[in-house]
Parts: structure tokens; C-alpha cells; sequence
């Protein structure tokens, strides 16, 4: 449960989301920046919004990934559509939408702490 004591999750979360953005922009070396950013894809946007929903910790783990691919898909097809593809803009829709999910876990936890937002990990 978060509380006015303990973001710790979402505290984490905005700071890698922060600085995985960080290292795209500032073209981190290869290897690194490819380990990073897939990383981040694989897990990052789910991980922001799965929490809201205050499921379990595996079932909602497993969401996390569905649901950043899935949003992975979206953000970059529209962008396709919308024609303004970029990798470095879908990169960053993928960001801001992960940091709001953030901010909205610790808003929630400093408006309502009795209010359960489970942890994933």
C-alpha cells in the first residue's frame, strides 16, 4: 500500500523513466542505450498504470507487459497513421505517458493513503 510515508514504487519508477529519457536524448552508447530503452518498452508504461488498477503482484506484472506492448503498438501506429513518425517521438508520447502514470500513483497515495495501490514488486 502506498502512503504519505512510502512512494517508494512510484518514486523509482519516475526517476528510471526520467533517466532512461535522459540517456536517449543525450545518445548513450549502443549496447547500453538498446539493453536500456528495450527494457523500458517491455515493462515502463504498464508499470505506471497497472498499479491504479490495484491488482496482485504477478497477475498485475504480467498485465504490465501486456499492456506497455500494447501501448508500444498504439502510440507508434498512430504515429504511423498520423504520419510523424519517429522513433525518438514515440519514445518520448511512451515517457510522458509513463511519468504521468507515475505521478498519479503518488498523487493518489498523498490525497487518499488509505486508499490500497498495490506494489508490484
Amino acid at each position: 500500500m502506498i502512503t504519505r510515508r512510502s512512494f517508494g514504487m512510484p518514486l523509482v519508477l519516475a526517476l528510471t523513466t526520467a533517466a532512461v529519457g535522459a540517456a536517449v536524448l543525450l545518445g548513450v552508447g549502443n549496447p547500453v542505450r538498446t539493453a536500456i530503452v528495450l527494457s523500458f518498452l517491455a515493462f515502463g508504461p504498464g508499470l505506471s498504470l497497472v498499479p491504479l488498477l490495484r491488482i496482485g503482484a504477478w497477475n498485475g506484472l504480467i498485465l504490465a507487459l501486456g499492456l506497455s506492448l500494447a501501448l508500444d503498438l498504439v502510440v507508434s501506429t498512430a504515429m504511423i497513421y498520423l504520419a510523424i513518425w519517429s522513433p525518438d517521438g514515440t519514445f518520448l508520447v511512451l515517457v510522458i505517458l509513463s511519468l504521468v502514470g507515475a505521478i498519479a500513483q503518488i498523487a493518489i497515495g498523498w490525497i487518499r493513503p488509505s486508499l490500497p495501490v498495490e506494489r508490484l514488486l
